[in-house]
């Protein structure tokens, strides 16, 4: 992801963020609820074991569950991938 791309992403997740923090019940500018997805790897691993050698799975599982996520929640909730890509 280029440095620009990276910038306007980083303004329009710390602009959503401000609406929903700002507004009771947390909700969008545009009334969507916003879910946010975070990288589990190494939930299910024993403490011995590296996450980073799972970490490829997670983020193909990851990014199929977004997928999943944006079709049945389109225009209910905004859905964010916080995980590194």
């Amino acid at each position: 992801m280029g440095n620009e791309t990276e910038a306007r992403r980083r303004a329009l997740w710390a602009k959503q963020d401000r609406q929903v923090r700002n507004r009771k019940p947390p909700r969008l500018a545009d009334g969507r609820r916003l879910i946010r997805v975070f990288s589990e790897d190494g939930t299910d691993l024993p403490l011995w074991e590296n996450s980073t050698d799972h970490e490829p799975r997670w983020r193909a599982r990851g990014h199929e569950l977004v997928r999943r996520l944006r079709t049945e929640l389109h225009g209910v909730a905004e859905i964010r991938a916080e995980f590194v890509d």
